[in-house]
């Protein structure tokens, strides 16, 4: 499964009717504005005339995921959003992102975001006002079998923070094997995947992920327009770097598309903030 799939209007059009993509479309675009719905499978494969089969084939194919991953991670989304702006309990975010049990929320916050919602608000709101280029610092050098590469100029032209990072699946979520703060010229060395097991071959996806440098941490959160996020991926099969320990990707930064699911992982967060500064408990 590729990651963050070039948009469908770009690539998917040979194999896929223009029709189906506009229901995939569609059925996101839904997705996104009625968030707390249920959704499910049969009634949206019904509103997009095709069966639920036929329907979950074709939006993994435009999306990179299944619909319940990706309506997860439009809740996800919003409820990242609601622990920032609102003063609303994570209880009530729960319940207003559609989940009925709250366990089951942070749960699945925790493992998708990186952290707790109650430390995600703690420290996103600590840090919400500062332009994440004064946040995000370069990585240390990396030693031993290595991954390196360069990530394109922004589309935009404006200087930009972009991080690299490694995921077991072809999407930003969960915390990632590896990442790096790509430097001023783009360049980025992560450790290299690990070997993989006798008669395997492991796939790790290589995501990128760039804003603008003037940006607030908040806005990066919650994906907000004054960020200026652009995406950007790659494959890595780690049994290339087996004999030359070294192994080069480069990535092509774009704008994201209606179909990419959000950019959960809190990276801003995870990776660090200034020196000196720690993230509060």
């Amino acid at each position: 499964m590729p990651a963050f799939p070039a948009p469908v209007a770009d690539t998917a059009a040979s194999t896929t009717s223009s029709v189906h993509i506009a229901a995939i479309t569609r059925a996101v675009t839904t997705m996104r504005l009625r968030v707390n719905e249920p959704h499910r499978l049969h009634d949206i494969a019904h509103a997009s005339l095709m069966s639920p089969f036929h329907f979950h084939r074709v939006f993994r194919l435009l999306t990179a995921v299944t619909p319940g991953r990706f309506l997860t991670a439009v809740r996800m989304a919003e409820a990242k959003r609601l622990l920032l702006h609102s003063s609303a309990s994570a209880t009530d975010i729960s319940v207003a992102v559609g989940y009925s049990s709250f366990g089951t929320f942070t749960t699945q916050f925790t493992r998708l975001v990186g952290m707790s919602p109650g430390r995600f608000r703690t420290c996103a709101r600590a840090l919400a006002d500062l332009p994440v280029g004064e946040v995000l610092t370069s990585m240390p050098d990396v030693s031993g079998r290595t991954l390196h590469g360069r990530v394109s100029p922004r589309p935009d032209g404006a200087s930009g923070a972009t991080i690299v990072a490694l995921f077991p699946v072809g999407i930003p979520q969960q915390t990632p094997s590896a990442c790096a703060v790509a430097t001023s010229t783009g360049s980025f060395t992560l450790p290299a995947p690990d070997q993989p097991a006798a008669g395997t071959a492991a796939l790790t996806s290589l995501l990128a992920v760039s804003v603008r440098s003037d940006a607030t941490i908040g806005a990066v959160l919650t994906e907000e327009r004054s960020a200026g996020l652009y995406v950007g991926s790659g494959a890595v099969h780690a049994g290339q770097v087996r004999d030359t320990g070294s192994l080069r990707d480069d990535i092509t930064l774009r704008p994201p598309a209606v179909t990419d699911p959000p950019v959960l992982t809190a990276f801003p967060l995870l990776i660090g903030a200034r020196p000196g500064y720690r993230l509060p408990a």
